[in-house]
This record gives structure tokens, sequence and C-alpha cells, in this order.
């Protein structure tokens, strides 16, 4: 059960890497396949379809059935740029973390290294300053 929007942006990457290797989508037995489908497909990740004209009133509507389970429609394995953009920037906060953390640290040593300094000119501000 997908509990936050980590956890579903996770399922839609999965959904994504399952369309390029081609492989059965939709768990019938996981309603939440065919939601986390449907969404990557609303955003552009996949090409397919959610919605169908409805017969009665001929306006476009999401296709849901009774029992509320949406059922979309996959038109091809490739993945458009959207969903390659999407899949990418998943590295791209591995980095931006690894970067940070290394700037970081990088901050520590320089403060460490200079420490004897920063407390010698400390007292001299405060002798300055209670003057």
């Amino acid at each position: 059960m997908i509990r936050n929007e980590k956890e579903f942006n996770a399922a839609m990457r999965r959904m994504i890497r399952r369309v390029q290797a081609g492989e059965l989508l939709i768990d019938p037995e996981d309603p939440e396949d065919a939601e986390v489908l449907a969404e990557c497909i609303k955003n552009g990740y996949l090409n397919g379809s959610t919605s169908v004209i409805d017969p009665k009133t001929g306006k476009i509507r999401e296709y849901r059935t009774q029992d509320g389970k949406i059922h979309p429609r996959l038109y091809n394995t490739l993945v458009p740029k959207a969903g390659l953009a999407f899949l990418n920037s998943e590295k791209m906060n591995l980095r931006v973390n690894w970067a940070l953390a290394v700037s970081i640290s990088a901050i520590l040593v320089s403060l460490l290294a200079n420490l004897d300094k920063i407390y010698h000119n400390l007292q001299h501000l405060l002798r300055y300053l209670g003057r």
C-alpha cells in the first residue's frame, strides 16, 4: 500500500521501467497498479489514455467502472521524453545529496583546520567589544 508521495513516485518509476521492459503491466490483485499506470499516463510519462467518451452525454470522462477502479490503456512501450526526465530526476537527487554532503564536509574540515585562528580572533573581538 502506498502511503506517501515518495512511495508513489517510486511506484511510478517502477511502472515506467516495467513498460520499458515490456512486462505485464497491471496485476489484477493489486488495484494500485492501475492507479499508478493512470498517473504515469496523465503526467505524460507514458503514452496512453485514461478517458473515454461517455455514450450518453458525448463528454469525455475518466474511464472508471462502478467499483471505482480506473482502466487505463497503454498505446505502446515507448517512454516519452517526460518519462525519461522523470526517471533521471531520481539520479539527479542522489547527485545533489552527494554534492551537499561533500560541501558540508569541506566546510567542517576548513573550520577545524583554522579553529585556533578563529578562537584567537574571537578573543580579540570580545576584548574590543568589552571596552
